[in-house]
């Protein structure tokens, strides 16, 4: 009697649901003002859909993974994007994380501690307030947002998220 493989289907379904459903509340018309164009949005939107969450799951990779899927998805946008690249990434991460059915069907929970803090003018403000920020370089924008720059913000995250007991994201 085989009718114990139907949940099991449909609960898979379910999953790929609410992936497809978070690579499009991920990326809203308030976290890409001003970076990208209407098009590039629905572009990005189909990047992430198709982006492969559970290889993210193996921790030691997980640097490399995300820098070359920021890569691939900047050289894809207007004047190859990189920090509107990376921000859109780690947003959709942080939120696939986040999500209970996808972090359990992806193993996430083991790479939570790796996530990047999405920047923005807001998050670079934050920081920029903490102790651990007072000598961060000024905020040149997202559009702005070299790999080198990234890294000294979220170091900065990091000591602060390890200040707070906390994580970077949060």
């Amino acid at each position: 009697y085989m009718r114990a493989s139907k949940p099991r289907k449909r609960s898979l379904d379910l999953v790929k649901l609410i992936r497809l459903h978070n690579a499009e509340g991920a990326i809203t018309p308030s976290a890409s003002r001003q970076m990208v164009r209407k098009g590039d949005i629905l572009f990005v939107r189909k990047f992430l859909r198709r982006l492969n969450i559970r290889s993210f799951s193996k921790s030691r990779n997980f640097a490399q993974l995300l820098d070359r899927a920021t890569n691939r998805l900047a050289r894809r946008l207007p004047k190859g994007k990189w920090g509107a690249a990376r921000k859109f990434l780690n947003l959709y991460l942080r939120r696939t994380t986040y999500n209970f059915y996808l972090r359990q069907a992806y193993g996430l929970d083991r790479i939570e501690h790796l996530l990047e803090l999405p920047m923005d003018s807001f998050a670079a403000d934050g920081l920029k307030r903490e102790p651990e920020g007072k000598n961060l370089p000024d905020w040149l924008g997202v559009r702005h947002l070299t790999p080198e720059a990234n890294a000294i913000y979220q170091a900065v995250a990091g000591r602060v998220a390890e200040r707070l007991s906390t994580k970077r994201l949060s």
